[in-house]
């Protein structure tokens, strides 16, 4: 019968960390403004710092953002090539 699944693992944990309205809204303003530390994120979004911290977590294990140390700050930015990839993947898939 072949394959059942349409997405492998690494695309499921990456579109479910895609899938919440913070997350999104989050992955908005990165977007925007290409890179960010979390003071920069939250002057955009009506969140408390640890609920950031938590879904920047998530995004970082997807791999749909990169982060960065400069000085005492670590900036945010979105890992294109990632999401690209998965992106591409899924389209791949569903085309077969």
């Amino acid at each position: 019968m072949g394959n059942t699944q349409l997405c492998t693992k690494k695309m499921m944990s990456f579109f479910k960390a895609g899938n919440d309205e913070h997350r999104q809204r989050i992955l908005a303003v990165i977007s925007q403004y290409k890179s960010l530390n979390s003071n920069q994120i939250l002057q955009h979004l009506r969140i408390a710092q640890p609920t950031l911290s938590h879904h920047l977590k998530i995004l970082k294990e997807a791999e749909f953002i990169t982060s960065e140390k400069r000085g005492k700050e670590i900036f945010f930015s979105l890992n294109k090539a990632n999401i690209a990839e998965c992106c591409g993947d899924f389209l791949k898939a569903v085309k077969n």
